[in-house]
């Protein structure tokens, strides 16, 4: 069973944005932008195309984990010996570690936002369908990505409530939710500095 996760956790280590900066861009995504190797730094410097691929290449990982891989696995063990849900969380979270701390880049990724809708979206689809629709109102709004991903992932845990509180996997979802939005917002402390001294880019400025 350990191989499962060590298969995850590799599969969310493809580093997109990186592979992405070396073959449309000839560049090394970490030495442009902010050097976070993430779909938002690819929209930075690379523009809409590139960064919109990266994005829909981490979410398909996330995705492809709690999904896709875990179904795989059960059927492969022909039994369910831990309820699916939470099985399909481990994986998606071995592959959000995977991302935020990939081997190939010395343990040095991503911030996880697109990998754990992926996840989540593999998991609880309404609530990741909400998530979304608050993350483009609040980025076209704000003009702030990082804002747009506080924010939606903030909303996650109020669309699990609406949405899986009556469901056998609310225990496990509500659970998600929140470690979700601890990490989520660990991984962007240094964007909430920025927001709050006010230096943080915008959709579209340049530095």
């Amino acid at each position: 069973m350990i191989f499962v996760f060590i298969a995850s956790y590799l599969l969310g280590s493809v580093p997109n944005a990186y592979l992405i900066g070396k073959l449309a861009g000839g560049i090394d995504i970490r030495r442009h932008g902010s050097g976070n190797v993430g779909a938002t730094n690819v929209f930075r410097t690379l523009g809409k195309k590139w960064g919109s691929l990266a994005f829909a290449l981490d979410v398909l990982k996330g995705f492809a984990a709690s999904a896709i891989l875990a179904s795989y696995f059960e059927n492969l063990a022909g039994q369910h010996s831990i309820n699916f849900g939470l099985f399909q969380l481990l994986l998606g979270v071995a592959a959000i570690i995977g991302h935020v701390f990939p081997v190939w880049l010395k343990f040095k990724g991503g911030k996880g936002v697109a990998t754990s809708c992926g996840v989540f979206l593999g998991i609880l689809p309404l609530a990741v369908a909400a998530s979304l629709l608050v993350w483009i109102a609040v980025a076209f709004i704000s003009r702030y990505v990082s804002l747009a991903s506080l924010a939606a992932t903030s909303s996650f845990l109020l669309w699990v409530l609406i949405f899986y509180r009556l469901s056998d996997l609310f225990p496990v979802a509500i659970t998600a939710s929140i470690l979700l939005l601890i990490f989520i917002f660990y991984t962007h402390r240094s964007n909430i500095r920025r927001l709050w001294a006010g230096t943080e880019n915008k959709i579209g400025s340049k530095k």
